[in-house]
C-alpha cells in the first residue's frame, strides 16, 4: 500500500500498487510524484520504486503547452494572483534532493556552462535573463518528467529573448537601486521578483506581467521564499558574507587612512583600492566556485517551489 502527494499538494491513500499504476497511466502521477510505502516513513519520487518502472516507461510523456505569446495570457496570471499561494519547505528540499540525484550529470553540465559564461564582462546584466530562463527550463522539464538536454539551457535565445532580457535586466537594475538607497527595498524586490524570468520562459508571459505575477504571488509567502533561498544557497551565502566582511575590514584598515574622503579624487581612490582587490581576488574566485557547487541543488529546490506556486495551473491556450 502506498500514499502519494497529488498535484494539489494533498496526500492520497493508502492505495494499492495497481491503483498507483492506473494513476500513472492516466497521467495523474509521474516519476517525480512523491510517494511512500506503509513500511517506510520517507517520501521518495515514484521513479525510485522498481515496482513502478514499467508503468512509468509505458506512460505517455507529459508535454508542456505554454500559452500563446503574448495575447492569451491575461486571464491566467489574474487567476494565480487571486488564488492562495503556499508551498511546503521540507517537501521542496526533499524533492530538490531527489531531482538532483536523478539528474546529476545534466544539472552539473548545464549549470557549469551558464556559470562560465557569467565570467565574461557584461554577460550577467545583458544576457542573464535569457541564460537563466533556459537553465530554469532544464530543471522544470525534469521536475515534470519531460526530456531535457544541456542545449535546452540556451533555449532563451529565441522569440522570448526580448522579454527574458527585460525581466532579467530590470529585476537586477531596480533591486540594485533599492539596495543603493536602502537595503530593505532591495532585498524585498530581489526576493519578490525571483520567479519573474522563470515565468517568462515557462509560461511565455510578457516581462512586466511575469515580474508583477511573481511579486504578487511571492509577497503572500515572502518570508518563506526568503528562508528557502537562504537555506538552499547557504554555503555560498555564508562564504560571500565572510568575503564582504573581510573586504570591509581591509578597506577600513588600508583605504580609509590613505584617502582623504574627496569623492572627486577618483585616481587616488582607485590607487588605494588596488591592493585590496589584489588581496581579495582569490577569495572572490573561491566564492564563485562555491556558488557553482551550490547552484544545482539550490536551483532544484527553487524550481520545486516555483512548480508548487505556478506549475499546477495550466495557462489557457485560447
Amino acid at each position: 500500500m502506498y500514499k502519494i502527494i497529488g498535484a494539489d499538494r494533498k496526500e492520497y491513500g493508502p492505495e494499492t500498487a495497481d491503483q498507483v499504476r492506473d494513476w500513472i497511466a492516466e497521467g495523474r502521477a509521474n516519476g517525480q510524484t512523491l510517494a511512500r510505502s506503509e513500511e517506510s516513513p520517507q517520501w521518495a519520487p515514484l521513479s525510485s520504486y522498481p515496482e513502478f518502472a514499467a508503468a512509468l516507461a509505458a506512460a505517455p510523456q507529459p508535454r508542456s503547452s505554454p500559452a500563446p505569446f503574448p495575447g492569451a495570457t491575461r486571464t491566467w496570471p489574474g487567476q494565480v494572483a487571486a488564488g492562495a499561494s503556499d508551498f511546503d519547505l521540507a517537501e521542496c528540499f526533499n524533492r530538490g534532493g531527489f531531482l538532483l540525484r536523478d539528474n546529476f550529470g545534466l544539472f552539473i553540465g548545464a549549470t557549469s556552462l551558464i556559470w562560465l559564461l557569467f565570467f565574461i564582462p557584461l554577460v550577467r546584466p545583458i544576457l542573464g535573463g535569457p541564460l537563466l530562463g533556459g537553465l530554469y527550463l532544464v530543471y522544470l522539464k525534469r521536475i515534470r518528467n519531460e526530456p531535457a538536454t544541456v542545449a535546452d539551457a540556451f533555449s532563451g535565445f529565441g522569440p522570448l529573448f526580448p522579454h527574458l532580457f527585460l525581466a532579467g535586466f530590470l529585476s537586477l537594475l531596480l533591486s540594485g537601486i533599492g539596495y543603493f538607497f536602502c537595503f530593505v527595498p532591495g532585498i524585498y524586490l530581489q526576493v519578490a521578483w525571483i520567479f519573474g524570468v522563470a515565468l517568462v520562459a515557462d509560461k511565455r508571459l510578457e516581462f512586466w506581467t511575469a515580474m508583477e505575477l511573481s511579486r504578487k504571488t511571492v509577497s503572500r509567502c515572502w518570508f518563506k521564499v526568503l528562508a528557502l533561498l537562504i537555506i538552499a544557497f547557504a554555503p555560498f551565502m555564508v562564504f560571500e558574507a565572510f568575503v564582504m566582511i573581510k573586504t570591509w575590514i581591509l578597506i577600513k584598515a588600508t583605504v580609509m587612512p590613505a584617502w582623504d574622503g574627496n569623492m572627486l579624487d577618483f585616481p587616488k581612490l582607485i590607487q588605494a583600492l588596488v591592493p585590496v582587490a589584489t588581496t581579495m581576488r582569490p577569495l572572490i574566485l573561491l566564492a564563485q566556485f562555491i556558488l557553482l557547487l551550490n547552484m544545482p541543488f539550490g536551483l532544484a529546490v527553487m524550481m520545486s517551489a516555483y512548480e508548487n506556486l505556478f506549475g499546477t495551473r495550466a495557462a489557457p491556450t485560447s
